[in-house]
């Protein structure tokens, strides 16, 4: 027997921990005290400091209570040197995984901010300097039951989140050229910009070169509205089709609660006509 005992007062206040946390480990059987005496008090040894700091230094390492008490009924250098080896592991994934979180957010807060400098329904034409990349997953035909009934294209959007491929929480959509010349503008693909391009079947490239582009409040069916303007702007000014048609949110559902304020921004690629051929 030990001549000293501290209260459950005491030990939380030396170990710095709360009372309702020694009681709980208690209940589960993970730290009991050393004794409970006739006045119903709980009491616990010196050397139960050192017991808590493991419980503690593992807590810290988030592993979790069940896994620590398995390694206290069974403590000796082999199991402490596998515990540790495998959360060090476990830790260094979620590193990563909070690394890419961080990246989404920041690059996400980039196109709010640019979306509110953005001038609103003015065409212009522009040049990308360099390709930009999309994760995309097959998409039904625009239409606003289509978009919840979409079994496949769920699934291949939550592989693309549990494998943080996406470097924006914003969706993207593309339009096949064909469907741009024919006027129907029927959407294809939709996806989420990733930050370089990486070896996978289902990346979509939209290649550097000349575009005609809006940035609109609209949405949904609306959309094809903003393509058939910016198809006719090209024309009228010497451009014609030469690609795809994107659409790009800038504020959606991730920010705006009122479908009215949502904006997007869409895309055409266009290159100058060839008078000489034209005229030819």
């Amino acid at each position: 027997m030990h001549e000293y005992y501290y209260k459950m007062g005491e030990f939380a206040k030396i170990c710095g921990v709360k009372k309702s946390t020694l009681i709980h480990y208690a209940d589960i059987g993970l730290f009991k005290p050393d004794h409970i005496g006739e006045n119903g008090y709980c009491y616990y040894a010196p050397q139960q400091i050192y017991i808590y700091e493991v419980i503690d230094i593992m807590r810290r390492m988030s592993i979790p209570l069940e896994e620590i008490k398995e390694y206290l009924e069974n403590q000796n250098v082999i199991t402490c040197q596998e515990i540790l080896k495998k959360h060090l592991e476990l830790l260094k994934k979620r590193m990563w995984e909070l690394e890419q979180i961080e990246a989404i957010i920041e690059n996400t807060l980039k196109d709010v901010d640019n979306a509110l400098a953005q001038k609103q329904d003015e065409i212009e034409i522009i040049t990308q300097e360099q390709d930009d990349y999309f994760f995309v997953y097959e998409m039904p035909y625009r239409t606003e039951k289509a978009a919840y009934d979409m079994e496949e294209a769920r699934q291949m959007i939550q592989h693309c989140k549990d494998s943080y491929l996406n470097s924006t929480l914003n969706i993207s959509e593309v339009v096949l050229q064909e469907h741009v010349l024919d006027g129907t503008f029927k959407k294809t693909y939709g996806g989420f910009r990733v930050a370089h391009m990486i070896e996978n079947e289902n990346i979509f490239v939209r290649p550097a070169g000349q575009y005609v582009t809006i940035c609109s409040k609209s949405g949904g069916d609306k959309i094809p509205r903003l393509y058939r303007r910016l198809k006719k702007y090209a024309e009228d000014n010497g451009y014609k089709v030469c690609g795809n048609a994107y659409e790009e949110d800038q504020l959606s559902y991730i920010t705006e609660h009122d479908r009215e304020n949502y904006l997007v921004r869409c895309y055409i690629q266009v290159e100058p006509v060839d008078k000489r051929k034209k005229e030819n």
